[in-house]
């Protein structure tokens, strides 16, 4: 069996269901058992309309950000231990991805995003490549913890 696993899909934007530019998608990754974590090793997103970024005048922006929890989507906070990996796509500027490489997840993920270009209805691909890794009851708790957002001193 293989320690590593893809998670991959669309985020859909439209003006009925998403009216402010924001969607969500949560992804389930708890199988029950709690001595089982994944390592987030990369996090991407690119427009699902490659023609996006050039059919407009005005700049396009794609905004994600990676969470074990529901969060605000107002900024990209690293004090949130919820927030794990942020995502920027800018026509102007370019891709920049970061990721915390020492979190683990236990449970579930969620993908916040923003599009600035909602009005079109420009939808967003995501890939994660995750690591499988194996967790003693102890760490477990404490992953448990942190996806809580809770302080470990």
């Amino acid at each position: 069996m293989s320690n590593f696993r893809t998670l991959r899909g669309k985020i859909e934007f439209g003006p009925l269901t998403t009216p402010s530019g924001f969607a969500s998608r949560a992804l389930v990754l708890d199988d029950g058992l709690i001595n089982t974590g994944y390592v987030i090793e990369r996090f991407e997103i690119w427009s699902a309309d490659p023609f996006s970024f050039t059919s407009s005048t005005a700049s396009n922006v794609i905004y994600a950000q990676l969470s074990t929890g529901v969060t605000n989507f107002g900024q990209f906070d690293a004090g949130d231990n919820r927030q794990i990996a942020w995502s920027i796509v800018d026509e102007n500027v370019g891709v920049q991805n970061i990721i915390d490489p020492d979190h683990v997840v236990n449970r579930d993920l969620f993908i916040r995003c923003f599009n600035s270009q909602f009005v079109e209805a420009v939808n967003v691909n995501y890939i994660i490549y995750m690591r499988k890794r194996s967790l003693s009851n102890d760490e477990a708790i404490l992953t448990i913890i942190k996806e809580d957002s809770q302080n470990i001193t």
